[in-house]
């Protein structure tokens, strides 16, 4: 009941069942594609599968991570605010989070987050939330 009236208090009711949905549905796909696939290809193959990407993911987060942290100096250098770039760096490392779970569809999610490209994408989207929640005066800073 705490945690819920936390949850409730810092990020609201209906982001609160989307978490849970979120916790709730991501294991089960996670469980049922790893079922598939170990079924289709065997069980040694699913995990050495698993093991490749978790080492894949995390060489990959971290060549990423520092191109990032190149992109961040150097517009602070700049005496620029590196908002695109900080951003840029939560989503890899939510990318490299994702490929460090065990499972497919979290794979494929963060592989997703470390393509330059669809990671711009991703971070203008949100840029651009922020900015409209700004102007709208809807954007709340809790401390």
């Amino acid at each position: 009941m705490l945690a819920y009236i936390l949850f409730d208090l810092i990020i609201g009711e209906e982001m609160f069942f989307k978490i849970v949905l979120l916790f709730v549905l991501v294991p089960i796909v996670e469980i049922v594609l790893l079922f598939d696939i170990g079924s289709a290809i065997g069980l040694n193959a699913t995990l050495i599968i698993i093991l490749l990407t978790g080492f894949l993911g995390a060489w990959i987060s971290r060549m990423q991570g520092m191109i990032v942290l190149r992109q961040i100096q150097t517009e602070i250098s700049q005496g620029a605010m590196p908002a695109a770039e900080l951003i840029g760096g939560a989503i890899v490392f939510a990318g490299g989070i994702l490929l460090l779970t065990p499972g497919i569809a979290t794979d494929v999610v963060g592989f997703a987050f470390m393509v330059p490209f669809l990671r711009h994408k991703l971070q203008d989207w949100i840029l651009r939330r922020f900015q409209d929640a700004v102007e709208r005066g809807t954007f709340k800073i809790i401390s």
